[in-house]
């Protein structure tokens, strides 16, 4: 199966930029090229109209940023508990920002997109931890964010996936 033409040519991009492989950089590197790999999605006119509220979630003794999105859709709409990518080390809430508002209005769908906390300032498990506190908070919330708390799922990028097989 070919690759989207607009993903290619931002690989291709990044490849030329000849950047040592994220396992090679310090986590502060990593970061900062996350950041501005990101920034090559943005502006995304067509997702301008997605509602992004920030929030506050507490679940299992811990306080956990969450940006919510909702493009609209269908009341109460199923909700996607989103967990960012960046080797548990570089993604942020704002560097999976243009996945998340394409998420939620493509898939007629509600996003919590969750600040999970990230290595090596926190030893693993805990970003795992708070991913599945964060899916429990939001499975017994949901109602509030707008969702349907019987159609919750988990969506992932990178390692934020992988702790679901």
């Amino acid at each position: 199966m070919p690759v989207d033409p607009v993903l290619q040519t931002l690989l291709d991009e990044a490849k030329a930029l000849g950047l040592p492989p994220a396992h090679e950089l310090t986590p502060e590197l990593a970061r900062l090229h996350r950041v501005e790999m990101m920034a090559r999605f943005v502006p995304m006119p067509e997702y301008a109209s997605v509602q992004v509220d920030e929030g506050m979630i507490a679940a299992d003794g811990r306080r956990m940023r969450v940006w919510i999105y909702s493009a609209g859709s269908e009341e109460p709409a199923p909700v996607v508990v989103f967990f960012h990518g960046g080797g548990w080390v570089a993604g942020t809430l704002e560097t999976h920002d243009p996945y998340c508002r394409a998420l939620a209005k493509e898939a007629g769908v509600v996003v919590v997109s969750v600040d999970f906390r990230l290595a090596p300032e926190h030893k693993f498990p805990a970003g795992l931890e708070d991913c599945i506190a964060a899916t429990e908070w939001v499975m017994a919330h949901a109602g509030e964010l707008g969702g349907d708390g019987s159609r919750v799922i988990v969506g992932a990028t990178a390692p934020g996936g992988r702790w679901l097989r």
